[in-house]
C-alpha cells in the first residue's frame, strides 16, 4: 500500500522545496551577474558588434537553464520523500474511540469478505409447517390468535365499563384489521367516515364491516388491562402495548432466517396524542410521533427486532455511544 506522509513532514518537504528553489535561483542570479560583469569588462577592452537576434537567443537559453534547475530540485525533493522510512506503528484513534489501522500490502480491505455466513435465508421450518396456501395463515404466523384474543379481551373489558352489553369477537377484531389494511393500501389520505360513502367510498370496506361498528371498536380499543396500568407504568412507560410488541418480535424471529446484510435505523410512527415519549424530529415528514429502533433485512425489508425510544436511555453506559448501544 503506498505510504502516506503526515502533515508535519509534508510541510517540511514543502519548505525544503522552497529553499532549494530559492538557492537555485540565487545561484543563477549570481551566474547572470558574473556574466554581466564580464560583458561589461569586455566592452571596456574590446568593441563587440552583435545583432538583436543574438540577444534574444541568449535570453531563451538562460530561461531554459533556470527551468531545468527548478525541475531537478523538485524531482530530488520527491525522490527523498518516497525513500524516507516511516514508523510501522501508524495506528490512529479518533475522538469517538475508532482505531484506524494501516493495512499491509495486498491485505483485504472489505470486511464483508472476512465474514463467514453459512445460514440459508428464507422461511424457517416452523413457518413452512404452519403456513398453508392462504395469505391469512401467513399473517397469523406473525400476528397470531393469542394477540387477537388479548386485544379482544382488553377492548371488551374497557367497553363494559360504559355499556355491559357491548362485546367484540375475534372476527370483529380481524375485520377491523382488514379495514385498516384497505385504508392504508387504497385510500391512505381519505377520512375514516368517507370510506363508507356511496359516492367516494370503497365497496370492499362496506362489505367487511359497518361504519358504526368500526368507530365503536376505535373508541374502546385497548391493548392491556387498564385496571392494572397504574402500577405497571411506573416500571415501564411502554406497558400499554409491551405484551403485543414482544410477541410480535418473537414471532418475526421464529418465522424467518435473514441473510448477512442487515441494517439498523430509526422509524417514526406519526402521532400527536398525549404521551410522555412523543418525539419531535424536524427531518421527518410528520415531525411528531413515537420513535423506534428497527433491525431489518436489507433485501426483503423484513423486521427482525426493535424497541421504542422512551426518552433518555438510563441503561446505556455514559462512555458508550448511542449507535453502539442500539446495535448491541
Amino acid at each position: 500500500m503506498p505510504t502516506r506522509l503526515s502533515a508535519k513532514k509534508a510541510l517540511e518537504f514543502l519548505r525544503n522545496a522552497d529553499d532549494t528553489q530559492s538557492v537555485t535561483s540565487d545561484q543563477n542570479d549570481d551566474d547572470f551577474a558574473d556574466v554581466d560583469d564580464s560583458e561589461d569588462n569586455s566592452d571596456n577592452e574590446f568593441e563587440v558588434c552583435s545583432d538583436g537576434d543574438d540577444d534574444v537567443e541568449n535570453d531563451d537559453d538562460e530561461d531554459d537553464e533556470v527551468e531545468r534547475h527548478i525541475d531537478e530540485s523538485i524531482e530530488s525533493v520527491i525522490q527523498n520523500a518516497i525513500q524516507i522510512d516511516f514508523d510501522s506503528n501508524l495506528d490512529k484513534s479518533s475522538r469517538s474511540g475508532v482505531i484506524w489501522t494501516v493495512l499491509k500490502n495486498f491485505e483485504e480491505t472489505k470486511i464483508r469478505k472476512k465474514i463467514t455466513y453459512n445460514e440459508k435465508a428464507g422461511p424457517t421450518t416452523y413457518a413452512a409447517r404452519n403456513a398453508d396456501s392462504t395469505m391469512l395463515s401467513c399473517f397469523l404466523l406473525i400476528f397470531d390468535l393469542t394477540m387477537i384474543r388479548t386485544i379482544m379481551n382488553c377492548s371488551n373489558s374497557n367497553a363494559r365499563n360504559e355499556d355491559p352489553n357491548i362485546s367484540f369477537t375475534e372476527e370483529d377484531i380481524l375485520a377491523f384489521i382488514g379495514v385498516l389494511f384497505c385504508r392504508g393500501y387504497m385510500c391512505p389520505n381519505t377520512p375514516v367516515k368517507e370510506m363508507w360513502s356511496k359516492l367516494y367510498g370503497i365497496r370492499l370496506v362496506s362489505n367487511i364491516m359497518s361504519r358504526n361498528k368500526f368507530l365503536k371498536i376505535i373508541r374502546y380499543l385497548r391493548f392491556d388491562e387498564k385496571s392494572t396500568r397504574c402500577t405497571r407504568v411506573m416500571n415501564d412507560k411502554f406497558c400499554m402495548i409491551r405484551e403485543l410488541w414482544d410477541r410480535f418480535i418473537k414471532n418475526s424471529q421464529a418465522c424467518y432466517v435473514p441473510n448477512q446484510h442487515l441494517t439498523v435505523d430509526e422509524q417514526l410512527l406519526p402521532s400527536k396524542t398525549r404521551c410522555s415519549f412523543i418525539q419531535y424530529m424536524p427531518n421527518k415528514p410528520d415531525k411528531f410521533g413515537i420513535k423506534s429502533w428497527i433491525l431489518s433485512e436489507v433485501k426483503s425489508k423484513y423486521t427482525l427486532n426493535g424497541f421504542p425510544y422512551l426518552g433518555k436511555d438510563t441503561d446505556r453506559p455514559e462512555n458508550q455511544l448511542q449507535g453502539e448501544y442500539v446495535v448491541h
